[in-house]
């Protein structure tokens, strides 16, 4: 160090961060104090007295093994597209750049200077003089936080989470980066009276994550208004940042890294901590509004974000109407149904891999055992004199109520369900007090039941057939190795982000195991845990308060703009089954309305036509894409020339096949052994491939996401054939979008949404170049169905988005201005919820036909900002001199599970 006389450290990764800085432990990992200029802390990095500047950032292997596996879409109609990236992998390789940069400037520049600020510890009078300040100065902003007990994690259950939530335990506030004001909590009356004046003020408001967290605190525990425009920051770092944490102190190193980390004082210096809270709010708003205006980003924030939350914040208070009986009725029907699988499973499940109980260790010795030392009284009535079952076997079942365990084997507090339990003897291993060794000893146990939701428990169970396999092949003269690889009952293996292969046991390989052994015990593991998913999801998940469910809608939490809701989710339920209609017949419209869904009709497929420029998929998409794919699967003789029907006749061809009762054998699949109609092609399989296709997913992606569809990866493959010969020029959008992708790491849409794109090409050695006659290609990386979904995506929520606005009464694109010009229908019609590409209203019955008319007619506009110049004289119908058309339908129904279609 002395001779080279370093001006700044890089340090790639924890390890090495901490040992020249000697940071470590709480709030202090490499996430949350990269991107700043810190300091070495070890003699030898001291230089002439003064540390050397460390600027930290990941190792590179962390990007190279972290994993990059996008999210499943899940509101996007099932599609497991990956176009929500997850923290890690090479979408963090941008942030590295950056933070060699500074490490660079640092060396040439010096550090900068470190940010001055005061930490104000406030009292009555000085909160008065605060309310005073604001008062006189409206164009301020007022930064806030609160802060509330760090044992919010570790409370036991709902009630108790949001009581520790509602105790506020101090709250800051800051107009400028020089200060902030500290206070105690709300059990001050001053801090509360206080609060109420100063959130009720016209001025700006400015927090972080204040929309899920800090307003539901403070507004609706507390009951203090929140006037003025709203901003929460965190959604305005998503609206350019929307593949990177979402953390403050990770935004503020971007925007303030002369700002030190802080969240590291959040338990030794409470007052710093809030102070630099709100400081770094300040000091983020104009870096974070500053790159939406440079980048054409500006708009679509405030009208997308800012004025439509105002609209799905009213929505979420009127709530989605739900019969609280029908829901109950539902969740009885769901926890039966498990019940009824659970015995299936537990009457094949051999007796050896289960598990015995009660477990113990004997005093005196370290060594657990099992069994009863004495008989159990519960069972004492079904034995004779002698101490044996009255029945004459070596077992004693009754029902009992035991706990109710976890996927863990764990047991829940407070639930407990009826089951019957088998009270067996049982030779164990027992600890002997006199010979202090383990001996077997005859016991009384209580078998315990087959957890269906262990992992450890379905291994057992596929170790146990495999071994039943090798042995029956073994005994048929086959070779014992030969056995073990032949046979069909293995355990399945899958690849970790750090590329080793471990024991997988979820839906999509116990599938696998179901199609490769016919054992049903796989068949039902996968039965039951989509029905605990379905009870726990959408019954126990769905709150119901006074008839209605209140959710809480993410504006900003997608890649693509698509609107999220939480708490729960009310944007996704369950469609294809007979329990999934039960659910959707809870959501019934109250006495005197009525419920009526507005769909755009093929949206997407019609999106990703226009960005193509694919005439014929444009034409397709807005009659029935689905049923041509479907004529051509079936070769009906008609599907040769149907290109040259008129739109007419082509509609009413599809009507009359999907109508028809007749089976297609040829097309069976697991779940309908007897065959397909034409309607149940279209839906289970050209759908999903159109669908799969909008994200350029291949035979196996699609196929393993929809394995009941289809018999295999090869059917799928023959779909996107026949796509690809039909319509070309999707595939070659498809490529020329990733390959600009690809070249400026980024792709902005036509509203004004952003996404960066640093792995949609990866350089793949093993990959055989036709072009070269050897090894080493270009694959698709990771982000390269993110990369061909976002722009058809985001140009439907986008259309959707404005809709809405329209419809609530706004200016046109491109007004910011959140004043309304017009009627808000949404209010008038009672609009309760988004869901995919539909709006849900639950107006007055006499409100029907009106509310029909006047939703329709917004959602059939063209939509300008779709619009390529000379698009109209290409003769596809829905591409207009006024920009893109795509149709609406409407459906009208007393409940969710009864929906009629309505002619507009």
């Amino acid at each position: 160090m002395v001779e080279r006389r370093p001006r700044a450290i890089l340090t790639l990764g924890a390890l090495p961060t901490r040992t020249v800085t000697g940071m470590s432990g709480y709030n202090q990992g490499i996430k949350l104090i990269r991107g700043f200029v810190l300091h070495a802390s070890r003699p030898e990095y001291i230089l002439d007295g003064k540390p050397i500047p460390v600027i930290a950032t990941y190792h590179p292997s962390f990007l190279l093994r972290a994993s990059k596996t996008r999210s499943k879409d899940k509101d996007s109609g099932g599609v497991g597209a990956k176009i929500e990236k997850a923290e890690g992998g090479m979408s963090l390789s941008g942030v590295v750049a950056r933070d060699i940069q500074l490490a660079l400037s640092v060396a040439k520049n010096g550090v900068p200077p470190p940010h001055q600020f005061q930490t104000i510890k406030g009292n009555r009078d000085v909160f008065d003089q605060l309310i005073k300040d604001y008062e006189a100065h409206p164009e301020w902003d007022i930064a806030w936080d609160i802060e509330t007990p760090r044992s919010i994690d570790m409370a036991g259950d709902e009630s108790e989470i949001d009581s520790i939530q509602a105790h506020v335990t101090q709250i800051q506030f800051a107009h400028h980066a020089d200060a902030g004001y500290v206070f105690p909590g709300f059990e001050a009356d001053y801090v509360r009276d206080g609060t109420r004046r100063l959130l009720g003020l016209p001025n700006r408001k400015l927090s972080w994550n204040g929309w899920k967290f800090d307003n539901k605190v403070v507004s609706g525990h507390h009951g203090i208004p929140i006037l003025g425009l709203d901003v929460d920051l965190m959604s305005a770092w998503h609206w350019v940042q929307p593949d990177l944490p979402k953390g403050l102190q990770y935004a503020t190193s971007f925007h303030a890294p002369h700002l030190s980390p802080w969240k590291h004082l959040a338990m030794s210096d409470e007052d710093t901590y809030g102070a630099c809270d709100v400081i770094s709010l300040i000091l983020n708003r104009d870096g974070i509004l500053d790159v939406m205006d440079k980048r054409g980003l500006r708009t679509s924030y405030d009208r997308h974000c800012l004025s439509l939350r105002t609209e799905m914040v009213s929505a979420s208070h009127r709530g989605f109407p739900v019969d609280p009986e029908r829901h109950d009725k539902f969740g009885e029907k769901v926890n039966e149904s498990i019940k009824v699988v659970d015995v299936a499973i537990q009457a094949v499940v051999p007796e050896e891999i289960l598990g015995l109980e009660p477990k113990r260790k004997a005093k005196g010795s370290t060594i657990s055992e099992h069994g009863y030392i004495n008989t159990p009284k519960q069972i004492l009535p079904w034995l004779d004199s002698q101490g044996n079952p009255k029945d004459g076997t070596d077992r004693v079942p009754i029902v009992e109520e035991i706990p109710v365990e976890d996927d863990d084997g764990n047991p829940i507090d407070g639930e407990v369900e009826t089951k019957t339990v088998v009270y067996a003897r049982r030779t164990v291993e027992a600890f002997n007090k006199e010979t202090l060794e383990m001996e077997g000893a005859v016991r009384w146990c209580r078998i315990k039941p087959f957890a269906v939701g262990s992992p450890q428990q379905k291994i057992k169970y596929i170790v146990f057939r495999h071994d039943e396999e090798v042995a029956r092949r073994v005994a048929k003269g086959q070779k014992r190795t030969d056995a073990e690889r032949l046979t069909k009952h293995q355990v399945p293996k899958v690849r970790n982000k750090d590329k080793e292969l471990k024991d997988n046991t979820g839906a999509k390989e116990l599938e696998k195991l179901f199609k490769a052994t016919g054992d049903p015990v796989y068949k039902h593991l996968v039965e039951i845990g989509k029905l605990k998913k379905l009870y726990g999801t959408y019954y126990k998940g769905w709150t119901v308060r006074n008839g209605f469910v209140h959710t809480t809608f993410g504006l900003a939490n997608t890649g693509t703009g698509q609107l999220s809701s939480v708490d729960p989710n009310i944007q996704n339920a369950p469609k294809h089954s007979d329990l999934a209609k039960e659910f959707r017949g809870c959501v019934r419209a109250k006495p005197g309305r009525c419920i009526i869904e507005v769909d755009k009709k093929s949206f997407h497929a019609q999106t990703l036509a226009f960005e193509a420029k694919d005439k014929a998929y444009a034409r397709l998409s807005a009659i029935d894409v689905h049923s041509y794919m479907t004529a051509h699967r079936l070769k009906f003789p008609e599907a040769r020339d149907m290109m040259s029907w008129s739109d007419t006749d082509l509609g009413a061809w599809f009507k009359e096949q999907k109508n028809s009762p007749k089976i297609y054998a040829s097309e069976a699949v697991p779940n309908y052994p007897q065959g397909l109609t034409f309607q149940q092609v279209r839906d289970y399989k050209s759908k999903k491939v159109i669908l799969g296709i909008g994200f350029c997913q291949g035979a196996l992606s699609i196929f393993e996401q929809n394995p009941e569809g289809y018999k295999d990866k090869k059917e799928v493959q023959t779909f996107l054939d026949l796509f690809g010969e039909t319509f070309s020029e999707v595939k070659k959008f498809q490529g020329t979008i990733t390959q600009l992708g690809h070249k400026q790491t980024y792709l902005i849409s036509r509203w004004g949404y952003i996404r960066r794109f640093h792995d949609i090409f990866q350089w793949d050695p093993r990959k055989w170049n036709v072009f070269t006659g050897s090894m080493g290609d270009w694959a698709h990386g990771d982000d390269f169905e993110a990369a061909v979904a976002f722009l058809p995506a985001n140009d439907a929520f986008g259309m959707l988005k404005e809709e809405m606005l329209r419809l609530a009464g706004h200016a046109p694109w491109p007004s910011r201005s959140m004043e309304k010009v017009g009627e808000d229908l949404l209010l008038k019609y009672n609009f309760i919820n988004q869901i995919h590409d539909s709006l849900i209203f639950h107006p007055l019955i006499e409100q029907r036909d009106k509310c029909l008319e006047d939703v329709i007619r917004v959602m059939r506009e063209p939509c300008p900002t779709l619009y390529d110049p000379g698009m109209e004289n290409l003769g596809v119908p829905g591409w207009t001199k006024d920009g893109l058309f795509v149709d609406a339908e409407a459906m009208v129904g007393e409940d969710w599970a009864h929906m009629n279609t309505v002619k507009i």
